[in-house]
């Protein structure tokens, strides 16, 4: 079902939305913590990990593996690496970029930046 269709009938009061096919939790399509990665996706990342020429890593404090991971082998693949989070991550040093924002300000900078 698209989000669209889901957000127009969404009211907080009655509750998380429920698939009417499985009658599950209905969430994006979103890893949550301590959920499983699927093998086909873990091994596609790898791909594209090893093939890129940037790597953008927005929001993420590197430590959860295996996805953390992935900026690695972007970068020893010879790719450049822009990291922009809050906090500092344990690939900064090796990392092409750093920006220490909220995604939010790092756009505005960017769209302040782009007048100029």
């Amino acid at each position: 079902m698209p989000s669209e269709d889901v957000f127009e009938g969404l009211d907080l009061e009655e509750g998380v939305p429920i698939c009417q096919k499985c009658k599950g939790f209905m969430k994006p399509a979103t890893i949550s913590f301590g959920q499983q990665l699927r093998v086909e996706d873990l091994d596609r990342s790898d791909v594209l990990a090893g093939s890129c020429d940037l790597m953008i890593v927005i929001g993420s404090t590197l430590v959860v593996q295996p996805a953390g991971s992935f900026p690695s082998i972007a970068k020893e693949s010879g790719a450049l690496l822009a990291i922009i989070t809050l906090s500092e991550t344990p690939l900064d040093s090796c990392a092409d970029f750093v920006f220490h924002l909220k995604v939010g300000d790092f756009v505005r900078l960017l769209n302040h930046n782009s007048l100029h």
